[in-house]
């Protein structure tokens, strides 16, 4: 940027002699501030040589009008072909005929060795000079006028933002610089501000009544057995067989004493009965088996189950909860804000360990804070395990006093947490309870607008009992149970928006800048000092 900015220099210098001889003509034409203003100029069908010549004399100045010109008005006739007529007032001589010459298309250039201003007609050629102009902006920021001015100007004019300064450098012709200063005039305004207030309140009921004896571990998925456990064997075989002895052979070949013989295979069979539960679970182990050498085994049997289990009820709970939230904040006209009271709830994420040596490392767990996810018809990013309440405004001053608001309103909770079995182990994630409400009003400055339908009314009811056992009058009271339970919320946001005015503003006196800082002088503590509370006794410091 500052290469630009001292380009535009170097070219504002080498322009200079030519917008001072540019400047000459105005300074010639237009004369003195304090020269004599005419009540009226009036001329009605004269000549335009005749005109000129007219207010040249009053102006007093010495012209010579161009031959061309001459020729050019005059007919075959001698009647003039281009005739004045005007009806001014309250100007000078001077500036009528800088007017008169502008209007048909003359130029004026002056002879400083002899004073005389010769009268001609302005080539079409001739470009207007670029003169260096500076312009300071109040509220808009240069870069954003530059982007608005740049389309408006020729091709060798430049225009440059300085941002320290927040000014505007250009090098554009006079013609240029007016358009350029209407503009200016009209975009580089104060911007209004609104200030939004919100209100958020949120209610939750949540009664519930239980009443009576749930039989429901009794009688409903009651595990039996019979036996004492279960019968288990193995069978263990040897190839070849365990070598035998016997008698000496005989003579003929017969096998006699002192003999060993080796059998083709030999088998063992061992049997057993496990009693009572099976591996150390909380199911009963049952069974009977039967034996064709000892008939049944075990010989004594039994019919187990898992017991008697009922639950008693009687009791009546209710939770109210109220929450509300007031935040303010004053916006910029057409500038989004953004009210919000949050928390962020850690998800714990375990990342598997490198592999070193032919070594698996131990794995990781990390908090993470921000877990976010996109919408894709709106662009925007929700941060998932971020929880509070939020308000992301967008004000805009219409008409006198109206404002348009984009409002982007949300609530969000832990309600809970999600188990689930993943890979034989157990994870844990929480679970969130997001209220969104997105929609776009109008509402005059100072005026609430409500914002409600955020509502959730669950209603459970539940009611067991024992057959023909619950019916009976009275005693039937033992062998059922009736639960009812609702979980109600409600909220409603209240925002109110408020143009802001100059009056609204409280000047606060500050002679910070006057004074010095104290810091308090460093004292040798004793080695008896304590951090006990301080009091008038005891100074902390």
């Amino acid at each position: 940027m500052k290469t630009k900015i001292k380009v535009l220099l170097v070219v504002g210098v080498a322009l200079w002699s030519a917008a001072c001889m540019a400047q000459q003509n105005s300074v010639l034409l237009t004369g003195a501030n304090n020269e004599e203003v005419a009540e009226k100029v009036e001329y009605q069908d004269t000549a335009i040589d005749v005109v000129l010549n007219d207010l040249a004399t009053q102006a007093g100045l010495n012209i010579h009008i161009d031959a061309k010109i001459l020729e050019t008005i005059y007919g075959p006739d001698r009647k003039p072909l281009r005739v004045v007529n005007i009806k001014w007032r309250n100007l000078t001589a001077r500036q009528a005929l800088v007017a008169v010459l502008d209007n048909y298309g003359y130029v004026a250039i002056p002879d400083p060795n002899t004073k005389v201003v010769r009268i001609t007609i302005k080539d079409p050629t001739v470009q207007e000079p670029l003169v260096l102009k500076m312009v300071k902006l109040e509220y808009t920021h240069p870069t954003n006028m530059v982007n608005l001015i740049k389309p408006t100007l020729s091709s060798r004019s430049q225009i440059q933002a300085d941002v320290r300064g927040n000014k505007l450098i250009m090098l554009v012709t006079e013609t240029e610089f007016a358009s350029v200063s209407n503009i200016i005039a009209r975009v580089d305004t104060a911007v209004p501000q609104i200030l939004i207030e919100a209100q958020f309140i949120e209610t939750a009921k949540n009664p519930k009544s239980i009443k009576g004896i749930d039989w429901t571990g009794t009688l409903e998925a009651q595990n039996f057995t019979f036996g004492n456990g279960f019968t288990k064997g193995t069978t263990s075989t040897t190839v070849p067989g365990t070598p035998s002895g016997a008698s000496p052979s005989l003579p003929s070949g017969a096998p006699g004493a002192g003999a060993v013989s080796t059998p083709a295979y030999s088998a063992s069979t061992v049997m057993d009965t496990v009693f009572g539960r099976a591996n150390n679970l909380d199911t009963l182990t049952g069974g009977l088996s039967v034996d064709t050498v000892r008939g049944f085994y075990p010989h004594a049997a039994f019919l187990s189950a898992d017991g008697v289990k009922a639950v008693l009820s009687f009791l009546n709970t209710e939770n109210d909860t109220k929450f509300i939230a007031q935040p303010r904040a004053v916006a910029m006209d057409g500038t989004s804000v953004e009210l919000s009271s949050i928390r962020n709830v850690p998800i714990f994420e375990e990342e598997q360990g490198n592999v070193q040596g032919g070594i698996q490392q131990a794995s990781t767990v990390k908090p993470r804070y921000d877990l976010g996810v996109r919408d894709a018809a709106t662009g925007r990013e929700t941060i998932l395990n971020e929880v509070g309440i939020k308000l992301l405004v967008t004000p805009r001053q219409v008409g006198k006093s109206d404002i348009h608001m984009d409002l982007r309103p949300e609530v969000s909770a832990v309600e809970g947490v999600e188990r689930k079995l993943l890979g034989g182990k157990v994870n844990e994630s929480p679970i969130f309870r997001r209220q969104k409400l997105n929609t776009v009003a109008t509402v005059p400055s100072g005026n609430t607008l409500v914002l409600g339908g955020l509502v959730t009314d669950e209603i459970s009811k539940a009611y067991n009992k024992v057959p023909v056992l619950g019916d009976v009058p009275g005693l039937g009271l033992l062998f059922r149970k009736d639960s009812k339970s609702r979980s109600r919320r409600n909220m409603l946001i209240f925002v109110t928006p408020s143009l802001v005015t100059d009056g609204d503003f409280q000047p606060t006196p500050s002679d910070f800048l006057k004074t010095k800082p104290q810091f308090p002088p460093d004292l040798d503590e004793p080695a008896w000092d304590t951090g006990a509370p301080a009091s008038k006794y005891r100074p902390l410091f």
